[in-house]
């Protein structure tokens, strides 16, 4: 649609879902004897895999309890595959103190793929020894030589027992796919694996975040990682809380130095106890960072609520343009973002997170926890995708720091551990991801529906996807091969030649380290091949471990000349027909809600997502209904009037009712009269327990009764219908 800058924008519409016990497991890559090659183990190797690490909400992990059976002696890979805020990191720096209390025996090297990952962790690890009262010394193997030219080698750079490296320097490369390691960090490594074998110690090696960087792995670079001798090597652990296919070879190729053991722990992703809310926001417009759209507005209400009632916020953009662009805007976002001062951290910078500060930037979607709870989070995921777009051409390089799709939205989302919010703002779209409860596809085609013709797609199992990959690869090696077989019939200079100079196909280890990522995102919508309706599907299957969705939100075109009202009242009314509830247009917005509640007893027909609330306030009116009738005297009229002086409900089904009336008061149908409470429009706030309280008692005793909490109370014109009732009965 065209768009008329003078056109003012009408306002969004806001949907709010409940979730219950009907959410699916959460999905993650959990390992399996399957992933591994057995003629690979043969006969040494030996791979272990336990699976039953059931970990309560607020449960962390800990050697002393759920990890008792890691062995931290026995000489073998260990993978910790476990979600994220589950204390993993806590858990790797336990493992080295522990480890260091020999320190004739044992040295560290710890592996993370980012710089500021390396900083934090012996900033921990520094704060933990002190605390546990013991004695480290840390060596980051990153930090540049002075002059640069030099990589000078003092004592303490041999005599340290924790060694800070990436997995360029593991590996050696100077940075980039191609860029050799400079001769002076190759001496040092070689003179620090020298020393280290002088002094009779071993090593205990840890990957961490070991879904990032696997093409550091490659076997082209396979001489570094083996000059770590097994010899020298006493255990090794590989974590992270996304593992992929690619993961798994890494795993697969530093066992060689375990000699092939393996052994796995990992459990089922749960939520958290303290949840976040989140909060989509689908704009309909395409929105960059020179040209914001129907993202400007919204966005500056986020971040003025968030600014004026919780604390920091933290925007994490999609490219450190649009960071950049939002941090000077000059704009309607101006004020706030100069209120909020935050501090601009991209890949130009070289700040550490900083949790005290608002921020922004494309740098902390792993590796830091937001642990105050007042926090507020706001992902803003690229905006300029076609809404339309099949998806078999995505440029996955245009999602910036999102390119590994669901690794990157997981992680992402996940940094906030204690509750606050979260804002998704992404581009309306046409595609859904299809899961197994229709209800969900209801809400999804309803969602996309206000914009965009729905069409689904299905969610491909990865497993099902690698045997594709494979045969991609297979298909390349026996293509190649005849093609060999045809120069070296012709002439064996040239095939001499071809062989010298092209080599061979890569191997399916390396071809799955290359490619396989891209592969998968090339073709699997559960992987991210599209960004906004993965997003969605996590979202609305509540797949993610640390908030819930709570509203969606959907930003009009600009030229939309329709007013918000006018779209509400025709989603109302088609949301009544859709689920055969077209009696209640005839009634009073007064009289609608306790009509609705009724119609919905024991309704097992998926509703449209804006009466799915109301769903959940008719169940809880019908068990306190139940609870109230139960042993109850029948008027003459139908009403009925308690046995007892004081019924009370269970505290159950009155919070539950209470729970129910709060999200109505809240739903856009009730903001703008479609629907009416009981003293909706009484000049101070109404408690939402008097509303529940007078929702009741008109059903009971023709008003007879009063309520205090849950608590009926016998007034005069009770009593005497009770004495009535009693004396006829």
């Amino acid at each position: 649609m065209s768009q008329d800058n003078n056109t003012v924008a009408p306002e969004p519409i806001l949907l709010t879902y409940q979730f219950d016990s009907e959410s699916p497991p959460i999905q993650y890559f959990k390992l399996s004897l399957n992933h591994f090659d057995g003629s690979l183990w043969q006969p040494e190797g030996t791979v272990s895999i336990k699976d039953d690490i059931l970990l309560s909400p607020d449960e962390y992990l800990s050697l002393d309890t759920n990890l008792s059976g890691l062995d931290l002696y026995r000489k073998d890979t260990t993978v910790l595959n476990f979600q994220v805020g589950k204390g993993k990191t806590r858990l790797i720096h336990d493992c080295m103190l522990r480890y260091l209390a020999n320190p004739d025996m044992y040295v560290i090297f710890y592996v993370a793929p980012l710089k500021r990952l390396l900083d934090q962790n012996k900033s921990e690890i520094e704060k933990l020894s002190l605390k546990e009262g013991k004695q480290v010394s840390i060596w980051d193997c990153t930090s540049k030589p002075k002059p640069p030219e030099r990589y000078h080698i003092p004592d303490n750079g041999l005599s340290a027992n924790i060694y800070l490296m990436t997995p360029e320097f593991l590996m050696g490369s100077g940075g980039r796919a191609y860029q050799p390691q400079s001769q002076a960090r190759t001496d040092f490594k070689k003179a620090l694996l020298n020393h280290i074998k002088k002094q009779d110690k071993t090593i205990v090696l840890f990957l961490d975040e070991a879904h990032e960087k696997v093409s550091m792995y490659s076997t082209t670079r396979f001489a570094h990682l083996y000059a770590i001798t097994p010899e020298l090597v006493s255990k090794i652990f590989v974590a992270s809380a996304t593992f992929t296919r690619e993961s798994v070879e890494v795993v697969k190729a530093v066992s060689m130095l375990t000699k092939r053991r393996v052994t796995v722990f990992q459990g089922d992703r749960v939520k958290a106890s303290k949840q976040a809310d989140l909060h989509l926001h689908i704009c309909t417009e395409n929105y960059k960072h020179n040209s914001l759209g129907s993202l400007e507005s919204e966005l500056n209400r986020v971040l003025q609520d968030s600014v004026k009632d919780r604390g920091r916020v933290h925007i994490l953009t999609a490219h450190k343009e649009m960071a950049k662009s939002l941090k000077n805007t000059t704009g309607k976002l101006s004020n706030v973002m100069s209120a909020m001062n935050p501090q601009l951290m991209t890949g130009d910078d070289k700040r550490n997170f900083d949790e005290s500060r608002n921020s922004i930037g494309t740098t902390f979607t792993t590796g830091i926890n937001i642990t105050e709870a007042a926090s507020t989070l706001v992902v803003i995921l690229p905006g300029t995708i076609h809404p339309r777009q099949s998806g078999t051409n995505v440029d996955i390089t245009t999602y910036g720091i999102f390119n590994s799709g669901y690794i990157a939205l997981i992680q992402s989302v996940a940094r906030l551990r204690n509750g606050g919010e979260v804002h998704v703002f992404m581009r309306s779209f046409d595609n859904y991801i299809l899961s197994e409860q229709q209800r969900v596809n209801s809400r999804a085609e309803y969602l996309i529906g206000q914009s965009h013709k729905p069409h689904s797609v299905q969610a491909e199992p990865e497993q099902k996807l690698f045997t594709r990959f494979k045969k991609v690869h297979n298909d390349e090696i026996k293509t190649y091969e005849k093609f060999e077989r045809g120069i070296k019939g012709s002439n064996d200079s040239t095939y001499v030649a071809h062989k010298e100079y092209f080599g061979t196909p890569p191997k399916l280890y390396d071809f799955i380290l290359s490619d396989y990522a891209n592969y998968r995102m090339a073709n699997s919508y559960i992987e991210g091949k599209l960004l906004s309706p993965l997003l969605l599907w996590l979202a609305l299957n509540n797949q993610f471990t640390n908030c819930t969705l709570k509203t969606a939100t959907i930003e009009p075109y600009k030229s939309d000349s329709t007013t918000k009202k006018q779209r509400l009242q025709n989603m109302f009314e088609q949301s009544l027909k859709e689920a055969g509830l077209e009696e209640c247009l005839s009634r009073t917005p007064t009289k609608r809600l306790l009509l609705i509640s009724v119609l919905l007893i024991n309704s097992k027909e998926a509703l449209p997502p804006l009466l799915e609330p109301f769903q959940e306030f008719s169940n809880a009116m019908n068990t306190c209904r139940d609870e109230l009738k139960s042993g109850a005297i029948k008027n003459n009229n139908g009403s009925y009037i308690p046995e007892v002086v004081h019924p009370q409900l269970t505290d159950f089904s009155w919070q539950a009712l209470i729970k129910a009336i709060e999200v109505i008061r809240q739903h856009e149908f009730t903001q703008n009269g479609l629907i009416a409470l009981p003293m909706q429009h009484t000049t101070s706030p109404v408690p939402t327990e008097k509303i529940a309280e007078s929702l009741l008692i008109k059903e009971f005793a023709d008003g007879a009764m009063i309520m205090t909490g849950r608590e009926f109370i016998r007034g005069r014109k009770y009593r005497k219908l009770y004495a009535t009732m009693s004396s006829t009965d």
